[in-house]
């Protein structure tokens, strides 16, 4: 073994040198550092006139007889064309075979292109061949001489299935290198169940570096076949983190959808994580939140007056249910111009329906009144003016909550941004309590208008005021693991109102120094605050470190599972009654390629590491 890797050695060092000599003596030419016979294009291991000769001896015989060929006999002027045309003729052929590959490369990139919009627009597999079809029919009309390059683009189902494969597999792979240099990351949580009952944990992580990069993205779609309790959630998660290559004690904080096997105390996912995680870190913190904007629905629950919401939804589904009464309505509303054509449905599982519904139901309020009169299912709350006054109050309050709820919605919103629209509205109900407790309804335009309309009635606001108190007293209970983080919130939102007499010793100096720059104040006036960060660590790279640290954990943090929701209804378009044999890879494949953010498919890397060939149903 020895001697031959000295043998190898001996070769690569002995840098022989192609001679020109040989071109027009043995009709070989330098290739790419390796000779190159151009009557037969066979390569030479070794640049070595003995095997160069040997070559051209042996292998130019059974070419002259076989192309009746002397070229031996071939001299002077003649051996020189003919060394020419031997080198136009090798150069013909590899141009050829170089557009031959542009052209598949080319084949290849669209059909990586088209299953990816495929994959993004919920499109089954099987839609490739359509699309093929239409951009072969629109090719024939405008440009028929180019039909055929249309012809070798691939795109069967099998071809577009494993085309979406290799697309998540390099996000997958993007992922894992960036996840390497996470400072820290933090994940969001939820779940739900598909057409075929199958429970499907989403997995999302948010990721932050050194240099303030963030990248927030779809970590894995994880099918749970069996019991979903924590300790099913928590081993499907610790695997996962361990397929990515990512390291639990980076870990910042978790969001959850607060469901018992996320949050129960003993066994549920987040005891189980901070177990695992001070067992590799005794002094780890890990930080846990129910979302915010579930929460902020949980709260919305209790503005509630006298069943009102019972007697409108009554009501509605009395019009709607029977289809008779609900064509005769919607003709009656075109009849007298109304303002809206129709009544919603209520749906308690959306979050903006509530609001929706009381608003449209007391536009129509007057309308649905005569109508049901006239149907002889006469509703009587609706000629009580304490139900029309509460009603009014609903409609005002619901629609500042699906306000808040709507603030709260969307991607790239940091935890204290959300909160702080929280701690806002809570400052409202406090505003909103006094100035009705004062018959100031300035700010609630419903319930001025039906005061205004029974003006001479006497009214008794103790039960609206009752709710407002209500729903304080619900923010204030269900935000409590929020207001736990308020001094970190505050470090990071406004460093330079913090008093630092009451910071903990590790910010102290730090916020001394910041607070006497005025550039730097000037600075985070006219920023927002992660950019001013940033700003710290571009200008003052070995300064401010705690601050930096803090503003990181901040930065990586959920305040919410709305990706979460996102991805769900997107996977109840993707996995249907009529499309649900779409396998649990595929479909974690597919939400993989609509949720990339930043991580996007890199095609060219895909192509170069496959033998590009053309469609074999353009070879038919």
């Amino acid at each position: 073994m020895s001697s031959k890797n000295s043998k190898i050695r001996k070769i690569d060092c002995e840098n022989r040198v192609f001679n020109d000599e040989w071109e027009l003596k043995y009709f070989f030419i330098d290739q790419n550092g390796k000779p190159l016979c151009l009557i037969c294009n066979a390569v030479i291991a070794v640049t070595k006139e003995y095997n160069i000769q040997r070559h051209y001896k042996t292998h130019t015989q059974q070419t002259e007889s076989k192309f009746n060929m002397k070229y031996e006999e071939i001299t002077g002027k003649q051996r020189e064309e003919k060394l020419s045309e031997l080198k136009k003729s090798l150069k013909t052929q590899q141009n050829l075979f170089s557009k031959h590959r542009q052209l598949n490369e080319e084949s290849v990139k669209v059909s990586y292109i088209l299953s990816e919009m495929i994959a993004k627009h919920s499109k089954p597999f099987t839609e490739g061949e359509f699309v093929k079809e239409c951009i072969l029919k629109s090719v024939e009309l405008v440009c028929p001489e180019k039909k055929n390059l249309f012809a070798n683009i691939s795109l069967s189902a099998q071809t577009v299935t494993r085309r979406i494969e290799e697309l998540s597999e390099n996000i997958s792979q993007q992922l894992i290198d960036v996840s390497r240099s996470f400072a820290f990351y933090s994940l969001a949580l939820d779940e739900s169940v598909d057409c075929t009952d199958t429970s499907q944990l989403a997995i999302f992580i948010r990721g932050i570096n050194n240099d303030f990069e963030i990248h927030e993205e779809l970590l894995k779609l994880v099918p749970i076949y069996d019991t979903n309790k924590g300790v099913d959630i928590f081993n499907k998660l610790i695997q996962t983190l361990e397929d990515f290559s990512i390291s639990l004690n980076r870990l910042t904080s978790v969001t959850t959808d607060g469901a018992p096997a996320m949050i129960g105390k003993n066994i549920g996912l987040i005891a189980l994580v901070k177990d695992k995680l001070k067992s590799i870190n005794a002094n780890s913190i890990l930080v846990n939140y129910h979302c915010i904007i579930h929460q902020q629905a949980l709260c919305s629950q209790y503005a509630e007056l006298s069943n009102v919401m019972e007697i409108v939804v009554k009501t509605v589904n009395k019009i709607r249910s029977n289809s008779l009464a609900h064509r005769q309505f919607k003709v009656f509303l075109s009849e007298i111009d109304a303002e809206y054509g129709d009544l919603l449905y209520y749906s308690k599982i959306r979050w903006l329906s509530r609001g929706k519904v009381l608003l449209r139901f007391f536009e129509l309020r007057e309308e649905i009144n005569f109508f049901m009169i006239n149907k002889d299912r006469q509703i009587e709350e609706l000629s009580d003016p304490i139900f029309v006054l509460n009603l009014a109050f609903l409609v005002d309050i619901t629609s500042y909550l699906n306000e808040l709820n709507l603030k709260l919605q969307g991607k790239d919103q940091l935890v204290t941004e959300v909160y702080s629209h929280i701690l806002a509205f809570q400052a409202k109900l406090q505003l909103w309590e006094n100035q009705i407790s004062s018959k100031n309804f300035l700010h609630f335009i419903c319930l001025q208008q039906v005061h205004n309309q029974f003006l001479n009635s006497t009214f008794n606001y103790d039960s609206i005021i009752n709710v407002m108190r209500n729903l304080k007293l619900q923010f204030q209970d269900k935000f409590a693991d929020f207001k736990n983080q308020k001094f970190i919130f505050e470090l990071f939102s406004s460093p330079f109102d913090i008093n630092v007499d009451d910071s903990p010793e590790s910010y102290q100096m730090e916020l001394i120094e910041l607070q006497a720059s005025d550039s730097l104040k000037s600075k985070f006036q006219n920023m927002l605050p992660k950019d001013f960060y940033i700003h710290l660590h571009q200008y003052f790279p070995h300064s401010f470190q705690s601050l930096k640290r803090n503003a990181k954990q901040i930065i990586s943090m959920f305040g919410s599972t709305y990706m979460c929701e996102q991805l769900f209804s997107a996977m109840k378009i993707n996995k249907t009654k009529l499309t649900n044999r779409i396998s649990d890879n595929h479909l974690n494949d597919r939400m993989k390629i609509m949720n990339a953010k930043k991580l996007k498919p890199n095609i060219d890397v895909i192509i170069d590491k496959k033998q590009c060939q053309a469609s074999k149903s353009s070879n038919k």
